[in-house]
């Protein structure tokens, strides 16, 4: 497994705990705060009772057949096409991987499988959202973190490869916090973005998550989104990135789909940066 000095800067100013399959760096004050959002965010999941995905699929996921997470099982079937192909090319086992949001480790897992030196990262612990997912993984030998997304600091910049796991739009001022995080990474590393929708007409997206946020405000007294962040992305946000040097690689529709999102004015895909800095 990957030594945690060796890719975290751990000062007086947090507290770092080890847990069975993770180990947590946060500052106190953020560390309550956050505590308390998840653990309410637990009982809130057990209430909705929303479908979740079999922890015995986790290894399969997404190549797995389901009509109700096809939403979910879409567009990274094509993620993971695209990142292998990415570590074929431009990586090797000894090269570092940092992951940001990982989820159930669905990408994880495939990492590691190319990249021993791997440190995934989120907020959330639990077995169904977070980094206790590891457990349902052979092997699972990277470096599990729960940490403050927003701090880019805490990690020494000696990475080859960065990944954004379907998760930016739920941060605040991603723009900069992406510029954060490209100074984390080698000459000639990258930092790649799954997942990102864009919205021409964003009111209409935006309509959405005020709904989303107004059921569980009205129901919970709860704030889902524990970041301050706008939970999506207008098109500015694309054209900012391909004016900063980002790649942008749009996932593959249906005909029928394709002309749905033209028409709606949506542009779904992946963004690449590569650092040329010597």
């Amino acid at each position: 497994m990957p030594e945690l000095h060796d890719y975290i800067n751990v000062s007086q100013d947090f507290e770092l705990i080890e847990e069975v399959n993770y180990c947590s760096i946060l500052r106190p004050a953020f560390k309550n705060k956050l505590h308390s959002f998840l653990e309410f965010y637990l009982k809130i999941q057990k209430k909705e009772n929303h479908p979740t995905i079999p922890f015995d699929a986790y290894s399969k996921f997404p190549n797995i057949e389901s009509e109700i997470f096809k939403h979910e099982t879409f567009s990274r079937k094509q993620d993971v096409v695209f990142v292998e192909k990415y570590i074929n090319e431009n990586l090797n086992v000894n090269s570092k991987v940092l992951e940001i949001g990982g989820w159930n480790g669905w990408l994880t897992q495939r990492l590691f499988n190319y990249c021993k030196n791997l440190v995934s990262v989120d907020i959330f612990t639990d077995e169904k959202n977070g980094l206790s997912s590891k457990k349902h993984h052979t092997p699972n030998n990277w470096l599990s973190v729960q940490a403050d997304l927003t701090e880019p600091g805490i990690f020494k910049n000696n990475f080859d490869l960065i990944v954004f796991n379907h998760c930016l739009q739920f941060y605040p001022q991603p723009f900069s916090l992406l510029e954060q995080y490209q100074k984390l990474l080698k000459p000639n590393g990258s930092l790649i973005l799954l997942g990102v929708d864009t919205y021409l007409y964003s009111f209409q997206k935006q309509k959405q998550v005020m709904k989303l946020k107004s059921y569980y405000q009205r129901k919970y007294q709860f704030d889902i989104y524990f970041y301050n962040c706008d939970g999506f992305f207008d098109r500015a946000f694309l054209n900012q990135l391909i004016k900063n040097k980002y790649k942008f690689n749009v996932y593959k529709f249906s005909l029928i789909s394709t002309f749905k999102k033209k028409f709606l004015g949506q542009k779904s895909g992946i963004l690449i940066f590569k650092n040329h800095q010597k």
